[in-house]
């Protein structure tokens, strides 16, 4: 979680930087942007049944295949983008559901051990974020989307070297994982739905925080790094109350 949590924190500020940079077409560049990251979420769920059936741990490696785009970004023209954020976004979905399987099954869905996962996460987003902005101002969008790759790489191959043995799935058929996607369903879109929006109003405002602060050093340490000290802080005690 710290590992995947730090290459989005980078990611997220290099990426709206980008679109800040854009003057002529910044805010359609980042609702773009903002609807291919979010698309792909509907693949959480049948991620999720996947790894039931075919077994978790080989969609951990699935997951490992995002640092690919993710390192592309660097590289290639920014019109591309986009799509990129797309593969990255869907191959990530696809593999990270299985590293959260794993720890609600070690755990036995504990909630106390799950708010210390997403601790970890929010601590991952701040820490991501504040290292994007001071790559970024090294002055090449090629750095930080490296870094961003090889981190969420190693955080992948992690999981999976270390995956437990009694949380690898394969315990489903193809027709459980139809029937779970068909209850689920309508409640999923919806909240799919509202995310985007919330998402892009989020886009928005990055482009013109990004405009008040000045530098990329300072969007990472507003946008990202202080909201995550507050979830650090919170999430824990959710665990403890629940």
């Amino acid at each position: 979680m710290l590992a995947s949590s730090t290459a989005f924190g980078i990611y997220i500020v290099v990426s709206r930087d980008i679109a800040y940079n854009r003057l002529e077409d910044q805010y359609q560049f980042v609702m773009l942007l903002v609807a291919l990251e979010n698309i792909p979420s509907i693949f959480s769920v049948a991620a999720g049944g996947l790894g039931d059936v075919i077994g978790r741990r080989k969609l951990v490696l699935i997951g490992a295949l995002s640092s690919l785009p993710l390192l592309l970004m660097g590289y290639l023209p920014v019109n591309l983008l986009p799509l990129l954020a797309g593969a990255f976004i869907t191959l990530w979905t696809i593999g990270s559901p299985s590293v959260t399987g794993a720890l609600l099954d070690a755990t036995s869905s504990s909630g106390l051990q799950y708010s210390f996962y997403a601790m970890f996460g929010s601590i991952g987003w701040g820490i991501g974020g504040l290292l994007g902005g001071v790559l970024l101002g090294l002055g090449s969008k090629s750095i930080p989307f490296t870094v961003a790759s090889i981190v969420i790489l190693l955080g992948f191959l992690t999981a999976y070297a270390f995956y437990p043995s009694h949380a690898v799935g394969k315990s489903a058929s193809f027709r459980d994982v139809g029937n779970g996607i068909q209850k689920v369903s309508w409640i999923f879109i919806t909240i799919t739905l509202l995310f985007m929006g919330v998402t892009m109003l989020y886009g928005s405002f990055a482009i013109k925080l990004r405009g008040i602060v000045g530098s990329p050093e300072l969007f990472g340490l507003v946008y990202t790094a202080l909201p995550a000290i507050t979830g650090s802080i919170v999430r824990p005690f959710s665990g403890i109350l629940s």
